[in-house]
């Protein structure tokens, strides 16, 4: 990435956890880390290594403990948005982070917060793919055969085709757009594990 590219990072984190006991999932924390790191703190120390601005995270259930934890890494958040429709979509998040990001970044990616193996080095394996897409395309997703993952990153462009069409998700425009969208081919299971049940939180060593 030349080093005047602006990256944006949206983290969903509004969903309400009911097969987890109604908890948030942004509070997990990885039983391997000395200081008890949640998932949040974890997604915000990647936006920050990565030097995204804005970071972005969509709150709905529980964002007044998400929210509280806002001081903890406010170095690199730059705004929550609230996401207080309980039976808003997961599409209708992004819809709303991507409507309330500033004007100023070249791609945006988009990560869910239970998606507990992401690290750097996945969300750079993605950068480079985009850095490096063929002409016309403008998002891109990783893919193991037919199986779509997470994150995934959209162009500024990509934002204002999606924006300028009222409702549209960013799931919906690409699912229109397939040509528009570069399917970036991965083995790594980081991208299409993500953290539902209680046995997850044993195979992925989280906690509450």
């Amino acid at each position: 990435m030349p080093n005047s590219f602006n990256l944006a990072f949206i983290l969903l984190a509004a969903g309400q956890g009911s097969r987890l006991g109604f908890r948030p999932k942004a509070l997990l924390k990885k039983e391997s880390n000395l200081d008890s790191q949640t998932l949040l703190a974890h997604f915000a120390h990647i936006g920050a290594t990565l030097n995204a601005k804005p970071f972005l995270v969509v709150t709905g259930f529980y964002h007044d403990q998400i929210e509280a934890l806002a001081p903890k890494f406010a170095h690199c958040v730059r705004n929550f948005v609230d996401k207080p429709n309980a039976d808003l979509s997961q599409g209708d998040s992004a819809r709303i982070a991507l409507e309330n990001l500033p004007k100023d970044f070249d791609a945006v990616v988009i990560a869910l917060v239970d998606q507990a193996q992401i690290g750097v080095a996945e969300i750079r394996a993605l950068q480079d793919a985009f850095t490096h897409r063929p002409a016309p395309c403008e998002v891109v997703l990783p893919v193991m055969a037919d199986e779509r993952g997470n994150p995934v990153i959209l162009s500024r462009k990509a934002v204002e085709l999606i924006l300028a069409k009222p409702g549209l998700t960013p799931r919906e425009w690409m699912d229109q757009h397939p040509d528009l969208v570069f399917k970036m081919n991965s083995k790594n299971r980081a991208y299409f594990d993500d953290v539902d049940t209680p046995d997850d939180l044993e195979r992925y060593g989280l906690r509450f």
